[in-house]
């Protein structure tokens, strides 16, 4: 809300901060409370302090902004990607004294290590653990997680179909995009705090679809952060062509898209909200429980689990430590069947989607969601009963 006041009417402000409110991305990850989440509002103060100090270059202002930005660092190591936003910003944005602002941005740099070090002190007892965590985190970035998807082959369209649109819902997403083109189209005429927004949507999303790092099954959470920031330029361009109606006609068409850009994540929201306490997981317990007989769990299959992947062994050596039934869930398999159709993934993946092949051939109880499944919640459920020699040729 007051991120956008220096470009929207407050009634503006308002309604995009309400969409912000009912997004399903942001919601669902509320009920997690998602280490993304502490990052993506520590991120969106960073940037309602530099706006303010963008405008006015004071000593509160800068203590403002090496706080938040320093809180944002606490939360995820991904904060780095502002200081950059911050040092290229008079290259689209007004600054009255250029020396005099990289000053103030210098002193911002360091109030904020100074906080990220004030959160993580513990990290002086042991500075080779830390060390070792970081490198870890850059593999990570670099190699990816169980499999590789790499932005090329995808168009750099993997977030935007499996996470923005998934998250904001349709409607949103378009009129963010047109927002956004809009934006960029018209980029002269536009003012300092539109064209960051834009920057830092554009600039986030490439660093999110460049790596081949997108970890199964939450791809929503790595792009949670510019949700916000789609919104409200969402919201800029609802605002734009409201002014620009001239007819009854047409401010009923806009006050229709509106509603529509309002009921549908709503909508969508109440119904994930919904059955986030009513988990496939849990069902399937249930039918096992009726079953006393010994299952094996595969991660994010129940509310413990055995072993990374059920894959990873064979039915005999299964059968052979006495187990009757394998739980399997597509949050886990789905990363292989997805993995098997991509190139340049490394050997285990097309084993392990081989085995589950094989796997799938055996009679299986299944649980699907009755609404959909997002993020962590509501996976499908596979219980393979491995008790038979004999398979049965595969369900479609």
């Amino acid at each position: 809300y007051f991120l956008l006041r220096s470009i929207l009417a407050p009634q503006w402000s308002l309604l995009s901060a309400l969409s912000v409110a009912v997004s399903p991305t942001i919601v669902v990850h509320s009920h997690y409370f998602k280490e993304d989440m502490l990052f993506t509002a520590c991120a969106l103060l960073a940037l309602l302090t530099f706006t303010k100090l963008a405008r006015d270059e004071n000593a509160s202002n800068t203590f403002w902004l090496g706080l938040a930005t320093g809180l944002a660092a606490a939360a995820q190591y991904k904060a780095v990607l502002l200081i950059p936003l911050y040092l290229a910003f008079p290259l689209f944005g007004r600054v009255r004294d250029l020396r005099r602002y990289y000053f103030h941005i210098g002193c911002v740099v360091v109030i904020a290590v100074y906080v990220f070090q004030l959160i993580n002190w513990q990290m002086y007892r042991d500075l080779d653990q830390f060390a070792a965590g970081l490198s870890s985190e850059v593999h990570h970035i670099l190699e990816g997680h169980s499999i590789r998807i790499y932005p090329l082959p995808q168009y750099f369209s993997f977030h935007l179909l499996n996470s923005l649109i998934p998250g904001m819902t349709w409607p949103v997403t378009v009129v963010a995009l047109v927002s956004i083109a809009y934006v960029i189209v018209t980029w002269k005429q536009r003012n300092s705090t539109e064209r960051l927004l834009v920057i830092c949507v554009v600039g986030y999303y490439l660093a999110i679809e460049s790596t081949p790092t997108k970890p199964a099954p939450d791809f929503e959470r790595y792009a949670i952060p510019i949700v916000p920031l789609m919104i409200g330029l969402a919201s800029c361009g609802v605002a734009r062509l409201w002014s620009s109606c001239s007819s009854v006609a047409s401010r009923c068409l806009t006050s229709a898209l509106v509603i529509l850009t309002l009921v549908v994540p709503l909508g969508d929201t109440l119904a994930l909200d919904y059955y986030l306490t009513r988990d496939t997981r849990a069902e399937a317990a249930k039918w096992l429980s009726a079953r006393p007989r010994l299952a094996f769990f595969e991660i994010h299959s129940g509310t413990h689990w055995d072993v990374w992947s059920v894959a990873q062994s064979t039915v005999a050596q299964d059968r052979a430590a006495g187990i009757a039934y394998l739980v399997t869930s597509s949050f886990c398999y789905d990363r292989y069947f997805r993995g098997s159709r991509l190139a340049d993934q490394p050997p285990e993946v097309y084993q392990i989607h081989a085995q589950y092949v094989k796997l799938f051939s055996y009679p299986y109880v299944e649980f699907r969601p009755r609404y959909r499944d997002f993020a962590f919640t509501n996976p499908v459920i596979r219980i393979i009963d491995i008790r038979q020699s004999k398979v049965v040729p595969p369900k479609p």
